[in-house]
C-alpha cells in the first residue's frame, strides 16, 4: 500500500479512556503523535492509523472504500482529471483527496477526403476528427504535370496530374485529362492551272503535313488590253473561294500578240458529257484546230415536284497547248417532277379535329387541320342508344368532307328510386354533382352547345345532366380526385350522379342510410359565444345547416326523384347522442327528412364503426370533385373533415366533429372566427374556416322492396 501522508496532531478519541484498570484517575487525552494514510494500488480503499504520543499502545486505524468522480473528461488533445476521496467516521481521522490524470484521448481520424481545384493545378487533401468534428487536419499539394501523349489531328492527348502530399496519412493522387483533337492550319498556299481558269488553295495542318484541305475556284476573266495581232494583251483572271480563311486571288496574264485573226467555238454533245472546241485563224485559214474533251460536272440540281434542276458540266481544254481554247460549260436542264399525291385523314381523340395529309411520292407533303361540326343525326331514347355525327370540310379541293359517326347513350335517369347494391350494402338514391368532367369535347360541347335545364339549372347533354361551377378552392392540399391542381375562378363541369348510401340500419322494412361520400361544404351556423334569440350557436335545431339540408339539398338531390319512399325522421338530439352523458347544450329532438349523423351515430358497432374515438379508416370522409371545388377541404390523402349534430358540453359554439384521419376526438366552431392566444411570450392568432367543413347527411327512408343493381 501506498502512503499517502504523514503529520501529528493532538485529537480526543471518544470511548478511548487510557490508565490503570480500576485506577481512579481521570481519563487520559491522548496527544497523537503519527497519523498515517495509506491507499490501495487502484485506490479503491484508503486505510488510516494514529499512535498515541504519550503510549505508543494506544493505535487507533480504519480503512474505507473510496468513491469516485470525474472532475473534467479527456479530450482528443486535452487531459481528463478524476478525483478518488476516502471519508473516514473515526477520530481523529479526516477526509483524504487523490487526484487523478485521465490521459487525453487523442484524435480519431476519419478516412481521407480529396478535392482537385476545377483546373486540377492543386489537390486539397482533409480528414476529420470522429470525436470532435471542429478537429480538420488538411493539406494542400501543388500538381505536377505530365504529359502523357499529344494531342494530334486525329487523336485525343493525354496528361497528368500528380498530387503529392507530406503528410505520410494522404495517398498521392492522380488525375488524367483528355486534350482534344485538332488540327493547327498554316498559311493557305495557291496555284493557278495553266490556262488561269481554276485557282487551286491548299491550307496543310502544322502538325501533319499529310492533312491538307484543298480548294479549286473557277476563275472570271476580264481583258485589260485586247492582244493584237501584233501587240500583246493582258487579261485579269479573279478567283474567288467563298471563304473566310481563304483570300480572293487576281493575276494579270500578258496576252501575247495574236499575229492573226483567231476564234474558238465549242460545241457540246446533246447529253453535255463532251465538248469539241474548234480554232480558226481568220488571217490565216490554215491555222485551226480541234480539240475533244470528257466534260466534268460542277454544279447539280435535283429536280423537284415544283421546280427544275439543272446539271453544269464543264469542259477544260488547259492541256491541249492552245492558248487560247480556255473552255467552257454548258447548263442542262432538268424538268420539274411533278406532284404524285396519296391522300389521308386522322381524327384527334375527341373527334373535334380532323388532320388531312397529301404525301407527294417524291417526298414532298403538307397537311391541313380543320375544325370539325356536330349534330344528333337519331336523338338517343330510354330504350336505344342515338346517333351523332361530326363533320370536317376542306377548301382544298384534294380534300373530301370526312364525317364520324358516334353513339349517344339511351337516356336513363339515375336515382329516381332506390337501387340496392349487389352487396347489399349501399343503396343509390336520388342524385348530385359529384364527378370532374374531363373530356375536352364534352366540355366544349356543354360550353356551346349544351340545354340549360331551368327546373335544375343543370345542364344537359345526351340524356346526363352537369353542374357548372366557379371554383373556390379550400387550401393547398386540396385537388381533384386525379390529381388536378383546383384553381379558384375557374370553370369546371361535374356531372350530376346518383348518391350513393351507407345502409346502417334495417329494421322493419325502414333503411337507416348514411352518404357514402361528403357531397359538399357548409358552416354549422353563424358563429356567437352566447345566448342569441334563447339558443346558443350549437343549437342543432335553430342552426343553418338543418335549415340548408331540408331546403336548398333536399330539393337538389330529391328533386326529381320519387319522394314517397323518403320519411320525415324523428331525429334524436339529446345529451344521449352526444359525446358526453350530461349536456347543457343538446337542443330538443326534431323531425327532418335529412340530418346529420350524431356522434354517437359514428361510434355505433352495429353501424360498422369501431366503438372508440381514435383514427380509423371506416370513419373517412372521401369527398367528391363537386364538394372540393365548393371549399371543402382535403388533405393530401384525399379525405375531408365531417360535421355532426351533436354539441360539445364545454362551449356554445362548438360541435364535435369528424377529423380527416377518421377520429371523432375534436370539436370545431360553428362558423368563421378569429382569436389570439399566447405560447410564453408569443402571442399567436388562430382562425377556424367552418365554412370548409364537409357534409355527409343522412336519411330514413322505407320500403317494401329495393330494386336490385
Amino acid at each position: 500500500m501506498k502512503k499517502k501522508k504523514y503529520f501529528a496532531c493532538s485529537f480526543f478519541l471518544a470511548g478511548l479512556i487510557l490508565g490503570s484498570c480500576g485506577s481512579n484517575e481521570p481519563p487520559h487525552t491522548h496527544t497523537w503523535n503519527v497519523i498515517e494514510y495509506f491507499w490501495s494500488e487502484d485506490r479503491s480503499t484508503c486505510t488510516a492509523s494514529a499512535v498515541c504520543k504519550d503510549d505508543d499502545s494506544h493505535l487507533v486505524t480504519e480503512t474505507v472504500n473510496t468513491t469516485y468522480e470525474v472532475i473534467s473528461n479527456a479530450k482528443c488533445d486535452v487531459d481528463g482529471e478524476g478525483k478518488y476521496t476516502a471519508t473516514f467516521t473515526k477520530e481523529p481521522f479526516v477526509t483524504q483527496y487523490e487526484r487523478k490524470i485521465i490521459p487525453q484521448t487523442g484524435h480519431d481520424w476519419g478516412e481521407p477526403s480529396y478535392k482537385w481545384t476545377d483546373d486540377y493545378t492543386l489537390c486539397t487533401a482533409y480528414r476529420v476528427c470522429k470525436t470532435d468534428e471542429t478537429h480538420i487536419d488538411s493539406e494542400m499539394a501543388r500538381a505536377s504535370i505530365v504529359v502523357n501523349k499529344e494531342a494530334d489531328c486525329e487523336n485525343n492527348g493525354e496528361e497528368t496530374y500528380t498530387a503529392t502530399f507530406n503528410n505520410p496519412v494522404f495517398e498521392t493522387q492522380t488525375y488524367v485529362k483528355t486534350i482534344p483533337a485538332h488540327h493547327d492550319w498554316g498559311e493557305p498556299t495557291y496555284t493557278w492551272s495553266k490556262s488561269y481558269a481554276t485557282c487551286e488553295a491548299v491550307v496543310r495542318c502544322k502538325k501533319d503535313a499529310s492533312h491538307v484541305n484543298r480548294t479549286v475556284s473557277f476563275s472570271t476573266s476580264r481583258v485589260i488590253k485586247a492582244a493584237t495581232c501584233e501587240e500583246d494583251g493582258l487579261i485579269e483572271y479573279t478567283a474567288e473561294f467563298g471563304a473566310d480563311y481563304l483570300e480572293t486571288q487576281i493575276i494579270e496574264v500578258t496576252v501575247d500578240a495574236l499575229g492573226h485573226d483567231s476564234e474558238v467555238t465549242y460545241e457540246w454533245s446533246d447529253d453535255g458529257t463532251k465538248c469539241t472546241a474548234y480554232y480558226v485563224c481568220h488571217n490565216d485559214s490554215s491555222h485551226n484546230e480541234t480539240f475533244t474533251v470528257d466534260a466534268y460536272v460542277t454544279l447539280y440540281k435535283d429536280a423537284t415536284c415544283e421546280e427544275d434542276g439543272y446539271i453544269i458540266y464543264t469542259a477544260d481544254f488547259s492541256d491541249c497547248g492552245n492558248y487560247y481554247v480556255v473552255g467552257d460549260s454548258k447548263k442542262i436542264i432538268l424538268p420539274a417532277l411533278g406532284h404524285d399525291y396519296s391522300v389521308s385523314y386522322e381524327w384527334n381523340d375527341d373527334y373535334s379535329k380532323c388532320t388531312a395529309t397529301a404525301a407527294c411520292s417524291h417526298g414532298h407533303s403538307y397537311q391541313i387541320t380543320n375544325n370539325s361540326t356536330y349534330e344528333v343525326i337519331t336523338p338517343a331514347t330510354s330504350e336505344e342508344e342515338g346517333v351523332g355525327r361530326y363533320t370536317v370540310t376542306f377548301k382544298d379541293p384534294l380534300f373530301e368532307t370526312q364525317t364520324h359517326d358516334v353513339a349517344i347513350p339511351y337516356v336513363f335517369v339515375p336515382g329516381v328510386t332506390p337501387v340496392l347494391d349487389e352487396e347489399n350494402n349501399q343503396i343509390s338514391y336520388g342524385y348530385y354533382p359529384q364527378t370532374r368532367v374531363t373530356d375536352s369535347a364534352l366540355i366544349r360541347n356543354l360550353t356551346s352547345n349544351a340545354e340549360l335545364d331551368s327546373e335544375t339549372g343543370f345542364y344537359k347533354w345526351e340524356g346526363n345532366y352537369y353542374s357548372k361551377v366557379s371554383a373556390v378552392k379550400a387550401n393547398n392540399t386540396t385537388k381533384f380526385t386525379d390529381g388536378t391542381t383546383i384553381t379558384s375562378g375557374n370553370i369546371y363541369f361535374f356531372k350530376v350522379e346518383p348518391i350513393v348510401w351507407d345502409i346502417l340500419k334495417v329494421e322493419n322494412n325502414k333503411y337507416t342510410l348514411l352518404a357514402d361520400r361528403v357531397l359538399c361544404a357548409k358552416r354549422f351556423n353563424a358563429y356567437y359565444e352566447d345566448l342569441r334569440d334563447g339558443h346558443y350557436a350549437n343549437n342543432y335545431k335553430e342552426s343553418e345547416i338543418r335549415q340548408y339540408l331540408n331546403s336548398d339539398f333536399y330539393n337538389l338531390a330529391f328533386g326529381q326523384a320519387d319522394t314517397s319512399c323518403l320519411l320525415e325522421s324523428d331525429v334524436d338530439n339529446s345529451a344521449a347522442t352526444t359525446r358526453y352523458s350530461t349536456n347543457n347544450y343538446a337542443c330538443e329532438n326534431t323531425k327532418d327528412k335529412v340530418y346529420l349523423p350524431s356522434f354517437k351515430d359514428l361510434v355505433n358497432a352495429d353501424y360498422g364503426f369501431p366503438t372508440n374515438e381514435y383514427s380509423c379508416s371506416e370513419r373517412l370522409g372521401s369527398p367528391t370533385d363537386y364538394a372540393k371545388a365548393n371549399n371543402c377541404r382535403a388533405n393530401s390523402n384525399d379525405n375531408a373533415e365531417y360535421w355532426t349534430r351533436s354539441p360539445v358540453n364545454h362551449n356554445g359554439s362548438s360541435v364535435s366533429y369528424i377529423y380527416h384521419d377518421g377520429s371523432a376526438t375534436s370539436s370545431y366552431a360553428v362558423g368563421y372566427y378569429k382569436t389570439t392566444f399566447y405560447v410564453g411570450s408569443e402571442k399567436l392568432t388562430a382562425e377556424y374556416f367552418s365554412d370548409s367543413i364537409g357534409v355527409r347527411p343522412a336519411i330514413t327512408i322505407e320500403l317494401d322492396s329495393v330494386m336490385p343493381m
